[in-house]
């Protein structure tokens, strides 16, 4: 999976000028990786980007092979791909995501989407990237002469009152105090 591009120094009007029409947002997706810029088909053959009135993006894949005709969705093996909010509502949510001091209720408003569900499992998904790239790339931090501060949380519910735990979540964020650059954060169940 490509890297998300960076979104340091974005301004929200800028990308919103990228992603503006629907045929924007995906060549904008394209370029930056998000979705796939070349596809194969299961017959070997190379597939070509084709419109399509039938897909909410407005495109699709299409096998180059006359016997074969596959077709994939353009989200197709993408971190967007089992998604029905179109494409421009999943950039969108991604960069609110990313931005520290944007809430949910914000982002609801904004996007016109469900609070209660939507948001909330979409910003657990990109969360749950987040600590598996931390998983899979560790850094050391600190060393001689590095200040590393730990914050830790953790935030539990019970079913009653006083009683039994039934979730608990944990939360542990790490900054370089010398530098002042703040490392992954990582949660934990």
């Amino acid at each position: 999976m490509a890297a998300y591009p960076s979104v340091e120094g974005k301004k929200f009007l800028e990308l919103i000028d990228y992603i503006l029409k629907k045929e924007d947002t995906v060549r904008w997706a394209k370029q930056h990786g998000l979705i796939a810029a070349t596809m194969t088909c299961r017959c070997l053959a190379d597939m070509r980007f084709a419109e399509s009135a039938l897909t909410a993006d407005g495109y699709l894949w299409r096998c180059r092979n006359s016997r074969c005709r596959a077709t994939k969705t353009i989200r197709h093996g993408s971190f967007y791909s089992h998604s029905q909010l179109s494409l421009t509502n999943c950039i969108l949510m991604t960069y609110f995501w990313s931005m520290y001091d944007v809430s949910q209720a914000t982002v609801a408003s904004i996007l016109d989407l469900d609070v209660g569900h939507t948001l909330p499992d979409w910003f657990n998904l990109h969360r749950d990237l987040c600590f598996d790239w931390a998983r899979d790339n560790p850094a050391r931090i600190g060393g001689p002469g590095h200040i590393v501060q730990i914050d830790e949380s953790c935030i539990s519910s019970a079913k009653d009152r006083g009683t039994e735990m039934h979730v608990q979540l944990g939360h542990a964020g790490f900054l370089e105090a010398s530098i002042r650059k703040q490392k992954m954060p990582f949660w934990w169940k």
